[in-house]
């Protein structure tokens, strides 16, 4: 706390802003800074993050309609849904670069922390080709800051507790600095700890969890920022940074009856990425470059038992993920009278390497197997200007994917590899059409889109622990989605907009069975996702404004019999905001989730739920500010993942100083 006094006292006259790092964006035009792509795209803002005490990336995004998180599971992992589609299919970007995992193309969203964010972009079915490859359903893209002052920063610290103490505690402190008009700087760091979260009140112990605090639930998390940036002059930037998000992590055991539980604990999960972002005034237009080296160096261990000591059985082991990813990409953008045209240039280079360390009942370590594939894209996109008020954008993307390599163990002692057979390069078109109108004083749009998603090492060369056979053939899946919809302002001072949409996947990739236990990815799956989005936005007199939204989504899948997984029906969110003096701010919130299912089989369902949150915030002065408030205020027992109980009531507060 006097670190905080002291830099708050250093420069008052000066308040940290959130200034968007432009660079970093994707899904806007140089000169019109208009979204070029997905006109139902929502952008979440830092004070947004902060205020809802939304600390890392998992919990700003469950806001958002259309979006649905998965927590829990044996991973323990929090992934999203977008309109039905997984993390897998759809793209995970900083500033535009893709952070995704090589192997499965997975992240776990909640190691990424808000604090040095200025936005979180999230685009959905029609989100810009110009994102790159493998975006079949939509696109999250978190746009750092780019300092304006010459000195800022920002300094918060808080905690969470329940029934039984303070079980989180969160701090961090970002820094910039824009001496002249040539240079700028910032960097920061933002921790995270977790210990055993408190279950609801009403929790019905068993034999695996009892009740009070989820077991091995622990979590650690560092993330730091660092930028260097030169602006030569009114036109030009390049910029040199660097992202890192370490920690470790427990995975809580599963609780029903169906699955089986496991003993899982991840000692180590770091994530490092340099990259290069510049633009520069060429040809009459703005050419942007891209460049990055990002790596991914993982360690999970199984255990026999909750005492997380042994390694004796067969299901335990040690396993060791050490991957990288190299690429870049040229992005040209220039007016040619009533057209803007973007050109496109990407390539990304992924190496994944695995093996199994030494347990109790194996003494020794595996031979490292190794994985590398290369994906090229290259496209074009033209937003056209058909009047004051009517604008058309069409855009085609071609990529390319080839495995070059592939391993496999070549005896039971896993001391020897041997190559495995690989496919040719596999190729793919994606097109895209948005044709929005403003009419009545409100935007209307229509959309088509037509998008590939390659499948991912994992999905072709796993054997899942002998339950599969790997294909080289597997090609990608594709899907065509249409969308229509409406936004704008009406009675006044009431915002609104409204989406309806139809996706519509074949070749998907599903299991077939060749034998009763071993099957194979195979292109054979068909399905479709359809639903409709509307939110809401007005004021309510003088010191109130409410706001919310809702979501209605239908999945069917294309092999009878099988339900899909992980999304609700029904889903929504409503906040009711008190404004009654100038400096407090008051806050109520519920988020409301129809049933859903775990298993394809229909035999994991989870009910469906409501949960209440309450909120305050006091503005001190203008460089202080201090927050409070409660989460699952009515102790509701949930879950989200079959078997996997969420936290129960919970309290929380923050400080935060900037300057």
């Amino acid at each position: 706390m006097i670190a905080t006094a002291v830099i708050a006292v250093l420069a008052p006259s000066s308040v940290w802003a959130d200034d968007v790092f432009d660079l970093g964006q994707v899904d806007v035009n140089a000169n019109h800074m208009l979204p070029a792509g997905d006109p139902s795209a929502t952008v979440i803002d830092a004070s947004t993050m902060r205020d809802r005490n939304q600390l890392n990336l998992a919990e700003a995004l469950k806001d958002v309609p259309g979006v649905v998180m998965s927590s829990g599971g044996q991973r323990n992992e929090d992934q999203v849904y977008i309109r039905g589609f997984d993390s897998t299919q759809t793209t995970l970007n900083i500033d535009g670069v893709p952070v995704y995992v090589p192997y499965d193309g997975n992240i776990d969203l909640s190691r990424f922390l808000t604090g040095d964010l200025s936005q979180v972009v999230v685009s959905k079915g029609l989100s810009s080709l110009m994102y790159g490859p493998n975006n079949m359903g939509g696109s999250i893209n978190l746009v750092t800051k780019r300092p304006t002052q010459p000195l800022s920063g920002r300094v918060d610290a808080g905690g969470s507790m329940g029934k039984d103490g303070v079980f989180s505690r969160h701090e961090g402190v970002q820094l910039s600095s824009r001496p002249n008009n040539l240079f700028y700087v910032q960097g920061g760091i933002e921790h995270a700890s977790s210990g055993n979260f408190p279950l609801s009140s009403a929790y019905q112990a068993n034999a695996i969890q009892p009740d009070g605090s989820r077991l091995n639930a622990y979590s650690r998390i560092t993330n730091s920022n660092l930028r260097l940036g030169f602006t030569p002059n009114a036109t030009d930037e390049y910029t040199l940074s660097y992202y890192g998000t370490t920690g470790d992590k427990g995975s809580p055991p599963y609780t029903g009856t169906v699955g089986a539980t496991r003993y899982w604990q991840w000692p180590e999960w770091k994530k490092n990425g340099y990259y290069y972002l510049g633009k520069t005034a060429v040809a009459g237009g703005v050419l942007k470059t891209r460049l990055y080296y990002d790596t991914f160096k993982n360690a999970l261990r199984s255990f026999d038992n909750n005492s997380y000591t042994t390694q004796t059985k067969k299901y335990a082991f040690n396993s060791q993920y050490d991957d990288h990813s190299t690429g870049g990409g040229l992005e040209w953008d220039r007016e040619f009278g009533t057209h803007e045209i973007k050109l496109m240039g990407q390539a990304k280079y992924d190496v994944h390497r695995e093996r199994d360390l030494a347990t109790d009942a194996q003494k020794y370590d595996s031979a490292w197997l190794e994985f590398k594939s290369h994906i090229y894209s290259a496209g074009v996109e033209d937003r056209i200007a058909l009047g004051d008020k009517t604008h058309l954008t069409l855009a085609y993307r071609y990529d390319r994917q080839k495995i070059t390599q592939a391993q496999e163990y070549a005896n039971k002692a896993q001391t020897q590899v041997r190559d495995m057979a690989v496919a040719n390069a596999r190729g793919a078109n994606n097109l895209q059409a948005v044709l929005t109108h403003d009419a009545f004083g409100q935007e209307f749009h229509v959309g088509v889109a037509h998008k590939t998603h390659f499948p991912t090492i994992k999905d072709i060369f796993s054997y899942r622990l002998g339950s599969s056979i790997p294909n080289p053939n597997l090609g990608p899946e594709t899907v065509t989605t249409y969308e229509a919809g409406v936004k704008g302002t009406v009675f006044g001072s009431t915002g609104y907009s409204a989406t309806i949409f139809t996706s519509r996947l074949s070749d998907a990739i599903e299991m077939v069975a060749l034998t009763p236990d071993v099957g194979q990815n195979q292109n054979v799956g068909n399905a479709k996702n359809s639903g409709a989005e509307l939110t809401l936005s007005t004021p309510l007199g003088n010191q109130f404004a409410l706001s919310g939204n809702y979501s209605y989504l239908a999945r069917t899948l294309g092999a009878a019999g099988l339900v899909a997984t992980g999304t609700p029906r029904h889903s929504g969110f409503v906040d009711l905001s008190w404004f009654p003096l100038a400096k407090w701010t008051f806050d109520a919130e519920v988020h409301a989730y129809s049933s859903r299912q775990t298993a394809t089989n229909g035999l994991q369902p989870t009910a469906g739920y409501a949960t209440v949150a309450l909120r305050a915030r006091y503005d001190i002065n203008p460089n202080w500010t201090v927050r409070a408030g409660v989460s699952n205020l009515t102790d509701r027992n949930y879950q989200i993942t079959e078997g996997f109980p969420e936290p129960g009531r919970t309290f929380y507060g923050d400080i935060e100083a900037r300057f």
